[in-house]
């Protein structure tokens, strides 16, 4: 079995998306003991097969519900408003945060809105950074209603 330039990039593409979160690798991983089983054990008598299939679903099915039980992360959701100097919303601000789900940038009122994933309660160092302005870190602890707080760049 071979594969063509064009299903590997798929198949890398497939990764990179999945990698992004649990679930998402979960799924993959599926996927490829699946493939696993059927190009090993594809030519194998029928119950080699079957326990093969089993022991492998065992696994992945302990492993996903060992992700459920771990992970005390949830989505933090922390907004702000960015001001320049002269207490006026800055537009178009870079924001980022270390766990972070993507970074974001303000809108024209200076807002911006920042989904983390942290434990409730942790503190969450925040950066904020415009053309013109020096870089400003700021550190929130979000509730899980969320957190909202000035932030001030200066020149």
């Amino acid at each position: 079995m071979t594969f063509s330039a064009p299903e590997l990039k798929a198949v890398a593409e497939i990764f990179a998306i999945a990698v992004k979160s649990q679930l998402g690798m979960f799924g993959f991983l599926v996927l490829l003991f699946s493939g696993i089983t059927l190009k090993f054990f594809g030519k194998a008598n029928e119950k080699l097969r079957i326990v093969v299939w089993f022991a492998l679903f065992a696994g992945l099915l302990s492993f996903g519900f060992s992700l459920g039980q771990t992970s005390e992360l949830n989505t933090q959701h922390i907004f702000a408003y960015v001001l320049g100097p002269d207490m006026k919303p800055l537009y178009g601000a870079h924001v980022s945060a270390a766990r972070a789900a993507a970074p974001t940038t303000t809108d024209s009122h200076g807002v911006f809105h920042l989904y983390v994933r942290s434990k409730p309660g942790d503190p969450v160092r925040v950066r904020v950074e415009a053309d013109g302005y020096k870089p400003v870190e700021e550190t929130f602890t979000p509730p899980v209603a969320g957190t909202t707080a000035d932030i001030i760049l200066v020149k």
